[in-house]
């Protein structure tokens, strides 16, 4: 990227493409109101795929029970 196009041009543009497919707006990440049971685990390492179905099917069971 560096060699192509400046960083600030790269968001800017980014942003602008962005703007134009997806309507974009600020939410403070306190005020999102999640399930009840949903917990937040950071990690910084890619997950394996069975680690992602594992919490596909935990967060399908979630809303499933949450919409009776």
């Amino acid at each position: 990227m560096k060699d192509y196009i400046a960083r600030s041009d790269f968001i800017h543009r980014t942003i602008s493409a962005v703007g134009s497919h997806f309507q974009l707006r600020y939410s403070e990440p306190k005020a999102i109101q999640w399930p009840r049971g949903t917990k937040f685990e950071p990690s910084s390492r890619l997950l394996r795929k069975e680690e992602l179905d594992e919490a596909i099917c935990k967060s399908s069971a979630v809303s499933a029970l949450l919409s009776l």
